[in-house]
C-alpha cells in the first residue's frame, strides 16, 4: 500500500475513533496515534522520513494546544507543576528500574512502556536514539494505550467527580 494512502487512512480512522463520545469522555487526537499503533501491529510500515514528520506534528500540535493554557497556569502555580512533574517522573522512573531488576525485561523494551505508560512521545524519541534499539518501540506500543486511557479518564473525569469545570469554578 502506498505510504501516503496508508498515512491518511490512519489519521482519518485515527481522527474518527477520537471524535467518539461515550458519557463525555472521547481519546481525542490520542486516536490517531492508537489506530497507528495497531496499523504497525499488523505489518503496515511508513518510510522513516514520513514517520519522524508525523511524530514532529502530533508533539507541534500538542503543544499549540496546551501550550497557551499551561502558561497561563504556570504563572500562579510554577511550584505545583514543577513538584508535580519531578513525581510523575521519578515515579516513572522507579518503575521501569523495578521492571528491568525484579522480571528481567530488557531495558529498551522497560524503557520504551515507561515512556508509554507517561504518554511521552518525545520521551519515545529519545528512548529510541539512547538505546539504539527498535525495541524501544515495541514497549511504547504495548503500555501508551494503557497510559492514554488513564490520562483521559483523570482528566475528564476527575473534574466531572469533583464538580469543578477546567477552569476551577464550582459547578451548580
Amino acid at each position: 500500500m502506498n505510504p501516503l494512502l496508508t498515512v491518511f487512512i490512519i489519521g482519518v480512522l485515527g481522527y474518527l475513533l477520537g471524535s467518539i463520545k461515550v458519557k463525555g469522555l472521547s481519546l481525542g487526537t490520542s486516536g490517531v496515534l492508537i489506530v497507528a499503533l495497531l496499523f504497525g501491529h499488523y505489518g503496515m510500515e511508513i518510510p522513516s522520513v514520513i514517520r519522524e514528520f508525523g511524530l514532529i506534528c502530533f508533539v507541534t500540535a500538542v503543544g499549540f494546544i496546551a501550550g497557551p493554557v499551561f502558561f497561563r497556569n504556570f504563572k500562579s502555580k510554577a511550584l505545583s507543576y514543577v513538584v508535580l512533574g519531578i513525581l510523575i517522573i521519578a515515579a516513572g522512573a522507579a518503575s521501569c528500574v523495578a521492571v528491568i531488576t525484579l522480571a528481567g525485561i530488557p531495558t529498551p523494551l522497560a524503557v520504551g512502556m515507561m515512556t508509554g505508560a507517561l504518554t511521552s512521545t518525545p520521551g519515545l524519541a529519545a528512548a529510541i536514539d539512547a538505546t539504539g534499539d527498535s525495541m524501544a518501540s515495541i514497549g511504547y506500543g504495548i503500555a501508551y494505550p494503557f497510559g492514554v486511557i488513564g490520562v483521559v479518564l483523570f482528566v475528564q473525569l476527575v473534574p466531572k467527580l469533583m464538580r469543578v469545570d477546567v477552569l476551577g469554578r464550582l459547578r451548580s
